[in-house]
């Protein structure tokens, strides 16, 4: 028992390989995916992607829960947006259509339909 709890089961060798084929042969044909898609992972947070001034990997950040991304919405955003009296979805897909909101509530309803992402009420 003492020999075997030192070893550890590793893949094998052949899949790996097949592995990597597939992969190699599956990125030749996929076109690019779009950078900041309509439809939004529940994680990201929706007005972090619209900031302009910080860096792609800032902007389409997945927080490790959705709990995390609401905490991260109503520290950083929810205040700021508490005084706002028009607000508007600013995703670069939207803005094209400038929509705009009188409350906060159709903002966060705006993003559960149209983003998949829904905030706290």
């Amino acid at each position: 028992m003492v020999v075997l709890c030192d070893k550890r089961e590793t893949r094998k060798r052949d899949r790996i390989r097949q592995r990597a084929r597939t992969e190699v042969a599956v990125k030749e044909e996929s076109p690019e995916p779009d950078p900041f898609p309509l439809l939004m992972d529940r994680k990201q947070c929706p007005l972090c992607i619209r900031d302009e001034t910080l860096s792609f990997e800032e902007r389409t950040f997945k927080y490790c829960r959705p709990a995390v991304m609401y905490d991260h919405f109503d520290r950083k955003h929810a205040r700021q947006l508490g005084g706002v009296k028009q607000m508007s979805c600013h995703h670069p897909k939207c803005s094209e259509e400038a929509l705009e909101f009188k409350h906060m509530n159709h903002f966060k309803n705006h993003v559960e339909r149209v983003h998949g992402v829904k905030l706290r009420a």
